[in-house]
């Protein structure tokens, strides 16, 4: 995709800071400066786990709540990325503003018998029915592609070669 064309149109603008490059303060303050120039109807901040790195956990946890608030009043679509472990409870919260978001998808990673297969699930999505259930995607050379949820006799979720046998 040549993203460069819709950015000679005035379609996108992308934008990179780094996070240690100054506080989480003003992290905030240049993104409040970028939305109210440009007035998007989409921003997307990847990942928003990197600002863990600009300021103790309340101070990074307030400033995405001010963030995430203001883009709701600018009526923005807000995608958010970030980078979860798996076993930290801390980090599945989503830097503990999860509560403010509408959709939460899960991406993950499965792997068993030296292979990996990714799995997609909603965690939640507000006012809106989805399945419970985790479902195995590829990337293809025609985009994502879902696989239809295959269950053992056991009940486990089969994928990949798992799946074929």
């Amino acid at each position: 995709m040549d993203l460069q064309i819709l950015i000679n149109a005035g379609l996108l603008q992308v934008h990179a800071m780094r996070p240690m490059a100054s506080g989480s303060g003003m992290h905030l303050a240049s993104m409040h400066k970028l939305v109210d120039e440009y007035e998007p109807e989409v921003v997307v901040i990847d990942p928003i786990s990197n600002l863990t790195n600009t300021g103790d956990v309340l101070d990074v946890r307030s400033i995405l709540t001010q963030l995430i608030d203001y883009l709701k009043t600018k009526r923005a679509t807000t995608v958010c990325t970030s980078h979860l472990g798996h076993d930290n409870l801390e980090s599945q919260n989503a830097q503990g503003v999860s509560s403010l978001m509408d959709t939460w998808i899960n991406l993950r990673f499965f792997e068993s018998d030296n292979e990996r297969n990714r799995g997609i699930s909603i965690v939640k999505s507000r006012d809106m029915s989805h399945s419970n259930q985790v479902c195995q995607f590829l990337l293809t050379d025609y985009g994502v592609e879902l696989v239809e949820v295959y269950l053992s006799p056991t009940g486990g979720l089969l994928m990949g070669s798992s799946r074929a046998t």
